[in-house]
């Protein structure tokens, strides 16, 4: 299953990160905005499909 999932997600999130670099959160802390992004479209998707 997860093999299945990292198929899928795994091109769409080095898009992703791409376009969005890791956020600076803290000192030496930065959160990876591609998989927030990523979370959002799919929310989106859902709601006008």
């Amino acid at each position: 299953m997860f093999s299945f999932c990292e198929k899928i997600f795994k091109p769409v999130l080095n898009l992703l990160c791409k376009i969005a670099k890791p956020a600076q959160v803290g000192n030496g802390i930065a959160v990876d905005m591609s998989q927030i992004m990523l979370l959002l479209i799919l929310l989106l998707a859902l709601k006008f499909i």
